[in-house]
């Protein structure tokens, strides 16, 4: 009888911990929406405060050996450099690089990160010295993911920047010169990532007294910056999509045609190559459903609108893709409609009006487009397949 009490004893106190838990857990996830509510009007002292708060919770729920907590606390780092609080940041990031080392390991991926936004906050408090090892040391560990990624050419940026305050020229070219390659193939040469790093690589030319290059490089901005105002943009070249897992692999270079066609006029330089693209791949994806109810089909189908046709391919993928979702559901119906009206809106003086899409714009000037849709969205909902 006593073994019989004592373990329902036992099992009481594993209970109350387990319900602790969860509502400091549900106290932490509260803490974290108001601290985002803090960033968003830049109020970065009181975001510190509360995310303190948030890892003493997490410290005593996960201790200080859980990821989260050090990913944490690395924010907390951040929020400290936003709030021009460099010393303080310094010391958090440093913190939580020694415990990521620590208890996952020198090869961590997270930890080069870590290591990157110290070398980062250091260049910040004039100590390039130390900003230039601590980035070198950064790249090391993460170069060897073999990842050409963001990660990777912010690493490098960083790390040319600190090479240049510390007056090694050629280093700091030959680090941004990896890193712009890198910006250039995943964005394009005329995108606002490539142009807006183009200028440091200008500034580290001159200092190493490389006045051609530099004068090179002017005229190549100047050329670029005019190509991307005619609407010029790259976009990925286009592949054979034999299977969905191809397509898999094409997502994002998917979601930038998507996002291009959308937001283009139809007379565009690269029009007919983001739609090629996008129809390639649309029907051969295994991670998108697109589905054309017959409110619709009968207008974006016909010869003379194929321009709508990939226009809302276009949409249902591109919102598809962005909410993890295989085929649209209600609310991204109407998104997806709604960016059809847009392109349509932005490009009937080429192609002509088109009756239906002048009678939902009007609808949607008068505030009652959402009611229509759903009876829209509702009645193609009977016709999708099982």
């Amino acid at each position: 009888m006593k073994k019989i009490y004592l373990l329902t004893l036992i099992m009481l106190a594993m209970m109350q911990q387990t319900v602790s838990a969860q509502v400091s857990l549900q106290q932490a996830e509260k803490l974290d929406t108001l601290i985002s509510k803090l960033i968003d009007q830049d109020r970065y002292a009181d975001a510190i405060d509360i995310q303190k708060q948030r890892l003493d919770i997490l410290k005593q729920i996960f201790g200080e050996t859980d990821s989260t907590y050090i990913s944490e606390m690395a924010f907390l780092g951040k929020y400290y450099a936003r709030n021009k609080q460099l010393d303080e940041a310094i010391k958090t990031i440093r913190k939580a690089t020694e415990l990521c080392e620590e208890y996952f390991g020198p090869s961590n991926l997270d930890l080069a990160c870590y290591l990157d936004n110290l070398a980062f906050y250091l260049a910040a408090s004039n100590q390039d010295e130390e900003a230039e090892l601590i980035g070198k040391r950064a790249l090391d560990i993460y170069e060897k993911t073999g990842k050409p990624d963001d990660h990777l050419a912010a690493i490098l940026m960083h790390l040319a920047e600190s090479c240049h305050e510390n007056k090694h020229f050629q280093e700091a070219i030959q680090y941004e010169l990896r890193s712009l390659n890198i910006i250039r193939k995943l964005y394009g040469e005329h995108s606002e990532e490539y142009l807006g790093e183009l200028p440091y690589m200008m500034k580290y030319y001159e200092s190493a007294g490389e006045k051609d290059r530099v004068e090179k490089l002017k005229e190549r901005i100047e050329k670029l910056k005019e190509e991307r105002k005619q609407g010029f943009e790259d976009l990925p070249q286009l592949v054979e999509f034999k299977t969905p897992e191809i397509c898999h692999q094409h997502n994002d270079d998917a979601l930038r045609c998507c996002a291009y066609y959308l937001t283009h006029r139809l007379n565009a330089p690269n029009m007919d190559e983001a739609a090629q693209y996008i129809l390639n791949w649309s029907i051969s994806s295994g991670d998108v459903n697109i589905h054309i109810g017959e409110t619709i089909t009968h207008v974006i189908a016909k010869q003379e609108n194929y321009a709508y046709m990939i226009a809302y391919i276009a949409a249902s993928a591109y919102y598809c893709l962005t909410g993890n979702i295989k085929q649209l559901d209600e609310d991204r119906y109407l998104k997806t409609m709604n960016a059809l009206l847009d392109f349509y809106d932005g490009n009937k003086d080429i192609s002509g009006e088109i009756d239906f899409f002048e009678k939902y714009l009007k609808l949607r000037n008068k505030k009652k487009l959402d009611d229509q849709l759903r009876k829209d969205f509702k009645k193609m909902e009977e016709t999708l397949p099982e």
